[in-house]
C-alpha cells in the first residue's frame, strides 16, 4: 500500500513544478524591473505564508549570478535594476537581506500594472 506522506509530498512537488513552469513562462514577457519585483514579491509571500517571516525583510542567499540566470538577464543588468529599485525606494538590499520598502508599488510593478518612474505609480 502507498505511504500517504509520500503521496502528499509528490503531489506538493507536482504543484510546485507546475507553478514554477507557469511563472517562468510569464516572466519572459516582463521587463527586468518587473521580473525582479515579481521574484521579490513571490519570495516574500511564500515565506510569509509559511510563517517564516512576519515583516518586510528576508534573507536572499543567492548570488547575483544565480538571480540573474534565474530571471534570464545579465548580472550587469541585474545590478543596474537593483540600483534603480533602491533609488526609487521600492526595496533596500544590504548584502543578502532584501527589505521591501514600498510593498504596494512593488506588487503593482510585479504584475505589470505600474511604471515606478511615473507620477501615477503612487497609490491612493
Amino acid at each position: 500500500m502507498e505511504d500517504p506522506k509520500v503521496s502528499m509530498r509528490v503531489a506538493a512537488l507536482s504543484v510546485e513544478a507546475h507553478w514554477r513552469a507557469e511563472w517562468l513562462a510569464a516572466i519572459q514577457k516582463l521587463s527586468a524591473m518587473e521580473r525582479v519585483a515579481s521574484l521579490f514579491i513571490s519570495i516574500h509571500q511564500r515565506l510569509r505564508d509559511r510563517n517564516l517571516i512576519n515583516g518586510m525583510s528576508y534573507n536572499l542567499p543567492l548570488t547575483n549570478r544565480r538571480v540573474a540566470d534565474y530571471l534570464g538577464i545579465t548580472e550587469e543588468h541585474l545590478s543596474r535594476t537593483f540600483r534603480r529599485m533602491r533609488d526609487q525606494r521600492l526595496v533596500s538590499i544590504d548584502k543578502q537581506v532584501v527589505t521591501i520598502v514600498d510593498f504596494r508599488r512593488l506588487h503593482r510593478l510585479a504584475h505589470g500594472r505600474s511604471d515606478p518612474d511615473s507620477a501615477s505609480s503612487t497609490l491612493p
